[in-house]
């Protein structure tokens, strides 16, 4: 690439409303002020960087094919594949923006700003992340992450990779604390990511030798639980940065696939497999083993015993076991569906003191008692449902096509990161 020379176009629009990963404000000044120095012009074309290349005699390349990958930071490309007279390969390309840049190579179609919004993310999503201010995460099993600070903005591929090596970059969920510090955990090696400046930089921790996070609970205040490979359960109490393990009584084949704690001492962690539930009044220092519902008879005889969803709500315990919800009261368990309605999945909003319910037709209910039940409006999410999550005011939901819902204060958005 040296051999090029390279013009980088700096373009900001303000009518467009969307920002990406590194947003020029962010940029330091002296650094903006290199880009500009080095740029032959600056198009008004959307928050983007442009880079191309052109022949070492200053003419313009031939096109000789296409191709999409992804830049050192995540960011995808399409590159344009050119060739100069001498014979010298080289690449035209382009990073998200709004309009086609200045002299294209023949056959370059910049996409629209629809186009944009809609992509195939990397690798499988299991989990849904979301910010308290209502930025959304999906993290791939591939080890990348990508985000949309509005729903109507276009999806921008994160900072947030993991993929240097590809037996141990399942990326898994981010796990915000507050609007600037999160941790990024999954099937990493034991590796964890730290971010303090709300996902524009990452840095690379190894806290434990688990090979797998399947389960985090955190607090505002920085107390962070990690249920792991072996039974393991992993403690920090400042934001991540320190960890110590746990003592537990999971039996050491198993892994803890869901984990709540009603406070610093008391809580609840079930296993991936084993159909293993137990509670604890010591921060794991010691704890008791509790019927599922699966041990109850409440569960298909072959259905995977999993506890994936573990919390707590009005005094009772909620569980989600071989993909259906349950609850009981914590004094006495005795598990429970709710009333006539099917339910697949849940979250609680925590500040209003409601739970969020989806049943097997899709329809979203709420409820403030566990006996009483209000429909949310008329429309349905899509079955079966891989996660859901209430932050920053609203009820978000991914289905099993990575299909995003946004419900509540009299909204139901949905947004799908497709192929175009």
């Amino acid at each position: 690439m040296s051999k090029f020379t390279c013009v980088l176009f700096l373009a900001v629009l303000l009518k467009l409303n969307f920002s990406l990963a590194l947003d020029p404000k962010d940029i330091d000044p002296k650094e903006l002020d290199k880009m500009i120095k080095k740029s032959e012009q600056i198009v008004a074309s959307g928050h983007a960087f442009y880079r191309s290349l052109a022949c070492p005699d200053g003419s313009t390349p031939e096109f000789a094919g296409v191709g999409t990958n992804y830049g050192k930071n995540g960011e995808i490309i399409d590159s344009y594949r050119i060739r100069c007279k001498d014979g010298t390969k080289g690449n035209y390309e382009w990073a998200e923006g709004q309009t086609t840049p200045p002299n294209p190579p023949p056959g370059f179609r910049f996409k629209t700003a629809s186009e944009l919004k809609r992509f195939s993310p990397r690798g499988r999503v299991n989990e849904l992340s979301v910010s308290p201010t209502g930025t959304v995460w999906i993290t791939t099993a591939a080890g990348y992450s990508y985000f949309i600070n509005k729903f109507e903005d276009n999806w921008v591929p994160g900072s947030l990779l993991a993929t240097k090596d590809k037996y141990a970059s399942d990326l898994e969920r981010i796990s915000f604390f507050n609007t600037k510090i999160a941790i990024a955990t999954g099937g990493l090696n034991g590796k964890i990511y730290h971010t303090e400046d709300g996902g524009i930089t990452w840095k690379e921790s190894k806290p434990t030798h688990d090979q797998w996070v399947y389960s985090v609970y955190f607090t505002p205040d920085g107390k962070v639980w990690m249920g792991g490979s072996a039974g393991l359960i992993t403690y920090s109490e400042d934001f991540g940065k320190t960890w110590k393990q746990l003592k537990t009584s999971f039996n050491t084949d198993h892994r803890l696939a869901s984990i709540f704690m009603s406070n610093d001492k008391a809580g609840i962690a079930g296993s991936l497999d084993g159909n293993d539930l137990r509670t604890t009044l010591d921060n794991w220092e010691t704890s008791k083993s509790i019927a599922t519902p699966k041990s109850q008879n409440l569960t298909e005889k072959n259905a995977r015993d999993t506890l994936k969803k573990i919390s707590e709500f009005n005094g009772e315990f909620i569980v989600k076991q071989s993909d259906l919800v349950f609850h009981t009261k914590k004094a006495n368990i005795k598990w429970s569906g709710f009333k006539d309605l099917k339910i697949l999945d849940f979250s609680i909003d925590t500040e209003a003191k409601k739970i969020y319910l989806i049943d097997s037709s899709g329809y979203v209910y709420t409820s403030s008692d566990l006996n009483n039940f209000s429909k949310v409006g008329t429309e349905r999410v899509q079955v079966p449902v891989i996660d859901s999550k209430f932050s920053a005011g609203y009820f978000h939901v991914l289905d099993a096509d990575t299909v995003i819902y946004k419900i509540g204060n009299g909204k139901f958005e949905k947004r799908a990161p497709l192929f175009y």
